[in-house]
């Protein structure tokens, strides 16, 4: 079914009129219009005829590239939006979260507020068996060929190894006694600069 009119000339048209009440001049001539078009469309008959014309006179031209950077910019910022909330439910440090992503204290407070997961204050549950957790360490490292420069996917891992010593998080996060991602982290972190991974 056709229209009298093409909805696309329309929306192109008041763009144009409202970039001319503004003066705006240079943008009109930046869509491709000329100086002589400009000047006719001084006569409001001319606002008119293009507006309601029912053939196409303006195209639409998409920058794919540009569509898929974006798109890609979308599900990497849910994936990290993600990435965030989990490690702060498996209690990371706002120190560790400000390296990894960015975030001012302020924003993680807001996270911490909307997860129902506050900042820890006072003494953590500590290690009992270190040796569990580095032979773990080890199985998970190979199992998923992480290299242990790749900090993110070694934060993946310590996020792992934290959820199997705790269990399901709804049954761990009222509790004190929880081993944090925080205290996984520093661990790993003491093995490598100490040389012992890789090993």
């Amino acid at each position: 079914m056709s229209t009298k009119y093409n909805p696309l000339n329309q929306a192109l048209m008041d763009q144009i009129l409202h970039h001319l009440r503004n003066g705006q001049v240079q943008r009109c001539l930046d869509i491709g219009l000329d100086v002589e078009v400009l000047n006719l469309l001084r006569q409001p008959q001319a606002h008119s005829i293009l507006k309601n014309a029912p053939a196409r006179w303006c195209k639409i031209q998409i920058d794919l590239d540009m569509v898929k950077k974006l798109l890609e910019n979308c599900e990497r910022d849910e994936r990290e939006t993600r990435l965030v909330h989990r490690a702060i439910q498996l209690g990371a440090t706002n120190g560790m979260i400000k390296d990894f992503f960015g975030m001012a204290p302020s924003e993680i407070s807001v996270v911490r507020q909307l997860l129902n997961v506050p900042g820890r204050s006072g003494r953590v549950a500590g290690l009992n068996d270190t040796d569990q957790v580095w032979y773990r360490f080890l199985d998970l490292m190979s199992t998923h060929e992480v290299d242990h420069k790749d900090a993110i996917a070694l934060l993946d891992i310590c996020m792992l190894i934290t959820e199997e010593l705790n269990g399901p998080f709804e049954s761990i996060k009222h509790k004190h006694d929880q081993i944090t991602l925080g205290l996984i982290w520093n661990l790993v972190q003491t093995w490598l600069n100490e040389g012992l991974y890789p090993p």
